[in-house]
């Protein structure tokens, strides 16, 4: 019986007088590079519009850019006590139409009707209230904004 001892060094291969080589243990980096998956990093990955959704970017349509709606949104509170989820407000330049992001939920876009804004076939309206912007859905009260309205 010939006992064959595979050495852990690179590209080594140990020998038995009457055989060929038994095994190669390949480099740890040459390894890597060949069994590594092909991981994206943040910033890798858009979406349709060209948006970096790992670095927080979204999709606004009523601004066309992408967006963080942290940022530049007007953010609303949930009201019901259980959750701690929270809306946003993107309005247009000239405030005619509102986006409005909820969580989980696809964005929806309303239109300026007199002193609130509405979308044909939408359960949801926006108000203003005192100094803030109140979301209704089905005339229930859902979210309310902390920051007043801007002039």
């Amino acid at each position: 019986m010939t006992t064959t001892f595979i050495s852990c060094s690179p590209k080594i291969a140990e020998k038995t007088p009457t055989s060929e080589p038994v095994a190669t243990i390949e480099s740890p980096i040459e390894l890597e590079d060949e069994l590594e998956p092909k991981i994206l990093m943040d910033g890798d990955t858009k979406d349709e519009h060209g948006c970096i959704a790992s670095a927080g970017y979204q999709w606004s349509e009523v601004r066309n850019e992408c967006i963080r709606i942290w940022e530049v949104g007007i953010e609303l509170l949930n009201l019901d006590e259980i959750s701690t989820s929270a809306a946003y407000l993107i309005f247009n330049q000239d405030s005619g139409k509102v986006e409005v992001f909820l969580p989980g939920d696809a964005n929806i876009i309303l239109t300026k009707n007199e002193n609130n804004w509405i979308a044909v076939g939408s359960d949801f309206s926006i108000a203003i209230e005192g100094n803030s912007f109140v979301l209704y859905e089905k005339e229930v009260l859902k979210y309310r904004s902390e920051q007043g309205v801007p002039k």
